[in-house]
């Protein structure tokens, strides 16, 4: 904005966007404070700000609500792969964290493009699970993300740094991409499948599908594990799992436990594909992924 025809005197407007004073009618300087807020890493700390943003009797809620619809600014990306070491909320602090990113050529920054989050297997990374995905993503122009997790070893936890973690790794692919809000997904393979229906579970809102692959919801109680009481917050949703019926036994009574209970709470648009023959394995080609991304 040029303050030649800025109704503040450019000395005074420098002042006010640094003290962040909303009564003179500088949008820019609005739309600073709104980034800083939105980009604090601590979520109590977001909150706090929000609030003492929505107190400032000097700022009109006509202002504001013009300066939310026009938030986001989204430079040109390069397409295909990428990886970054980024600092991630974990619930109780920051992690250093590895994402591995992925960008289809017919990305463009003035229009919102959809995205697939995605969890690895455990002893896996970022980088192999996003591999799985990039053809897909080429046909649909999807963004990837796909978050390394230091703890891969150990498998899937259920536990808040992980959730977190994944989260923080979507949030930070959507202030730096210009994603469809309506057209988020989650998708992982064992580890990463786990990680799926654990998100999905306990944070239904995020998600507009999810893909788990041989990973399954919870019932164990110790920790906090059992993620199985949340179901009828995705009856929802439409979820598409892929499992081998051959492997582990309790694995696979939780998958089908789950799709007999939320076939009750009247979902119909939850599919489990098995595939008899197999064990901890699964074969992509048998899903027509055009037709399940286009219809959610």
């Amino acid at each position: 904005m040029s303050t030649a025809h800025h109704p503040c005197v450019p000395g005074l407007l420098a002042l006010l966007e640094v003290l962040w004073v909303g009564s003179c009618p500088a949008q820019v300087s609005l739309q600073r404070e709104l980034v800083q807020l939105v980009d604090l890493v601590d979520p109590g700390e977001r909150a706090a700000a929000a609030s003492r943003l929505a107190d400032r009797e000097e700022i009109a809620l006509s202002e504001l609500l013009a300066a939310m619809v026009g938030f986001g600014s989204f430079g040109e990306q390069a397409s295909g792969t990428s990886r970054v070491t980024v600092p991630l909320w974990t619930g109780d602090g920051t992690e250093q964290a590895e994402l591995h990113l992925y960008v289809p050529e017919a990305y463009a920054s003035n229009r919102p493009s959809p995205l697939l989050l995605i969890g690895h297997g455990t002893g896996g990374d970022g980088s192999r699970a996003l591999s799985r995905w990039i053809r897909i993503a080429e046909q649909e122009g999807m963004l990837l993300v796909a978050p390394t997790d230091r703890d891969a070893e150990q498998g899937w936890a259920f536990s808040l740094r992980e959730r977190q973690l994944a989260l923080s790794a979507l949030r930070y692919a959507r202030r730096r991409f210009n994603v469809d809000e309506n057209r988020i997904y989650c998708a992982g393979v064992s580890r990463g499948g786990h990680m799926a229906w654990d998100l999905a579970l306990r944070h239904p809102d995020r998600f507009a599908a999810i893909v788990p692959m041989i990973g399954g919801p919870r019932i164990v109680r110790a920790n906090g594990q059992n993620n199985l009481r949340y179901l009828e917050n995705i009856a929802h949703l439409p979820i598409l799992d892929l499992q081998g019926a051959k492997d582990d036994k309790y694995l696979v009574a939780n998958v089908r436990l789950a799709f007999r209970k939320l076939a009750a709470l009247g979902s119909t648009q939850a599919e489990l594909i098995e595939f008899p023959e197999l064990k901890h394995a699964f074969d992509m080609s048998e899903v027509d992924w055009r037709e399940f991304f286009g219809a959610h």
